[in-house]
């Protein structure tokens, strides 16, 4: 059986997963979790689903090619011979001018940019003046403040700042360099060289599982969530749940001290209620909602014997930190967990062999 490469949705996965895996059913790369609890599971082989779920649109096997790519792209300067594109990271000089005369503020040397990120939205046209633009070019950009712009600024020859909020503003800007990130060239040698371990080698490999990840992504967000619901918990492992009270309350408590908040006294003021009051109301049901599914997978993979091996967690965290941006393994175990990280493998494993599985019916 092949293994997913594109991940079912890992950040969401893994971040629920930094839950799992960390109390008394912990899981790891050998084995599912010990759980105490017991799950009645609905029939999960053969689930009708109707061919137009199933079908894939070559548009998006052509953007997960391009994500691909785009994984090993390189990153490249240019001092020259070259203009600004969107997607490229600029290096600039500026200064900005009202009628009245120059905004002090707005002057500075080696700003970086890049261009469709909407760093400079609620300045309307500065992005888009600079595409096009040559390396080593001085151009003029004709600008507008947006209304809610809701800075003051200093501009020559005046005492009191002045409010750009909603004003017409000239900026002069050097462009000093771009760095642009460059894809390799798809051919059957960039199969080989990244994608081999799934035992791809050609750009027809590559495509034909790429489809069949899209596919099943499809039909199990048309499935997931009704076979879940139709499973039935005959014991919760209550130390499983208290397990997860804890971590998501330690959750939200980070969560609102970094925005300023206590959560106890947030709780009291939006909710009207205690910790203890919402805890009942809201983690709890959240927490018995992780449990359950997370009680699914260990049973399915207990059922059809799926595991996840040292190469197969290996290869498959590799693929996870690349594509959620870490430049390593370890990284990524630091983030979340080497438990979640499994779970998250295993939890994409099984719900593939649900979606493999599942009978195509006609509409």
């Amino acid at each position: 059986m092949k293994k997913r490469l594109v991940a079912l949705a890992c950040c969401a996965v893994l971040a629920m997963s930094a839950f799992a895996g960390c109390g008394s059913g912990s899981t790891n790369k050998y084995a599912g979790a010990d759980y105490e609890g017991e799950i009645e599971l609905a029939d999960y082989e053969g689930i009708e689903v109707a061919a137009s779920v199933a079908a894939v649109d070559e548009d998006d096997v052509q953007a997960q090619v391009e994500d691909c790519l785009a994984n090993y792209a390189s990153d490249l300067k240019y001092s020259e011979g070259t203009t600004v594109q969107d997607g490229d990271q600029v290096n600039f000089d500026c200064r900005g001018y009202l009628e009245e005369g120059e905004i002090e503020d707005a002057a500075g040397t080696a700003i970086s940019l890049t261009i469709g990120e909407g760093t400079y939205d609620d300045i309307e046209g500065f992005e888009e003046g600079l595409i096009g633009a040559e390396v080593g070019e001085t151009l003029t950009i004709e600008v507008t403040f947006a209304d809610d712009y809701g800075q003051e600024a200093t501009i020559t020859g005046y005492d009191e700042e002045v409010d750009l909020s909603g004003l017409d503003a000239t900026f002069e800007v050097t462009v000093n360099y771009i760095i642009r990130s460059v894809p390799p060239e798809y051919n059957d040698e960039f199969v080989e060289t990244y994608y081999s371990e799934w035992d791809l080698y050609t750009t027809e490999d590559l495509e034909e599982y790429l489809r069949s990840m899209i596919s099943y992504n499809q039909i199990l967000d048309e499935i997931w969530e009704d076979f879940v619901d139709e499973c039935e918990v005959v014991k919760y492992d209550q130390d499983e749940i208290d397990s997860y009270e804890t971590q998501i309350v330690e959750y939200y408590t980070e969560y609102f001290e970094e925005l300023g908040y206590d959560l106890e006294e947030y709780i009291a003021y939006y909710y009207s209620m205690t910790l203890a009051e919402f805890t009942t109301q809201y983690i709890t049901p959240q927490a018995e909602s992780y449990t359950k599914e997370s009680m699914i997978v260990y049973a399915i993979a207990d059922e059809q014997d799926i595991e996840v091996t040292d190469e197969i967690y290996e290869r498959e965290a590799q693929s996870y930190a690349g594509s959620e941006g870490f430049d390593s393994v370890e990284e990524l175990e630091e983030e979340y967990g080497e438990d979640a990280v499994a779970y998250s493998i295993l939890y994409n494993l099984v719900t593939q062999w649900v979606a493999e599985h599942c009978e195509i019916v006609d509409d």
